[in-house]
């Protein structure tokens, strides 16, 4: 008789694999998405204009920021799936406990937001070539180079991991109880409605959306990430362990 082994990367990597599969209409949803989002933004994200004695003059600027609020929200809504009594039945189909759930749908979570960036970056590139192959009148401000596009792609990526990671913690409490399906948004919602909360959110904002530095951006990103991931192996001792 033998025993035969199995790493923790074995079963990371089956269950990653696996999620994959089972969540591949995440790719069609933020297709869907993104198109919407150029949609909104085909007539400019916004404009500016003045006059003078002689002439009136009104200027529209077409930008990609629609394009990945929308793939935020997107990034937001992923971890729902993840956390579904159903889904953490399949995890246990094979030999493995909370961690490598956890680890594996980090990783998932990871892939998606790779994917997420790229499409973030080709949707707002290809709205903006749209825009100046169909109007005469658009004027390219400015065009980035391959190290400039990496970097842009690399923040966005960082952004979207953020945003992932939140909704995963999110959707964890909200599975702990069905009550704390009503109290969560309620709380998330007269937060943001209070006056010195909505301060602190400010704050945190501007903590991470205004940091100049893309090395102090991922350090950022990375500590919050680390400790909302320590957060969720920790909330989730009250599930059931198989094997």
């Amino acid at each position: 008789m033998s025993l035969t082994e199995i790493s923790t990367y074995d079963v990371v990597k089956k269950q990653s694999m696996l999620k994959i599969k089972a969540f591949s209409k995440v790719f069609t949803a933020l297709i869907i998405a993104q198109i919407i989002a150029m949609l909104f933004s085909a007539n400019g994200a916004g404009s500016f204009g003045g006059s003078t004695d002689l002439v009136s003059y009104q200027f529209y600027y077409v930008t990609g920021d629609l394009v990945f609020i929308f793939t935020l929200i997107w990034a937001i809504a992923i971890p729902y799936g993840l956390i579904k009594p159903e889904q953490r039945t399949i995890d246990f189909t094979f030999i493995s406990n909370r961690f490598t759930n956890h680890l594996s749908n980090f990783v998932f979570l990871i892939l998606m937001g790779i994917f997420g960036a790229l499409m973030a970056f080709g949707s707002s590139l290809l709205l903006k070539t749209l825009s100046y192959l169909f109007d005469s009148n658009v004027y390219v401000e400015s065009t980035l180079s391959v190290l400039d596009s990496l970097i842009l792609i690399g923040a966005m990526f960082i952004y979207i991991l953020l945003m992932a990671t939140l909704g995963y913690i999110i959707a964890l409490l909200m599975s702990l109880h069905p009550i704390m399906k009503v109290i969560i948004p309620v709380t998330i919602v007269g937060l943001a409605i209070s006056e010195p909360i909505h301060e602190i959110f400010t704050h945190i904002f501007q903590f991470y959306a205004l940091e100049a530095s893309m090395l102090m951006l991922l350090v950022k990103v990375m500590m919050t990430v680390m400790l909302l991931f320590g957060t969720t192996v920790l909330l989730s001792d009250r599930w059931e362990v198989r094997s």
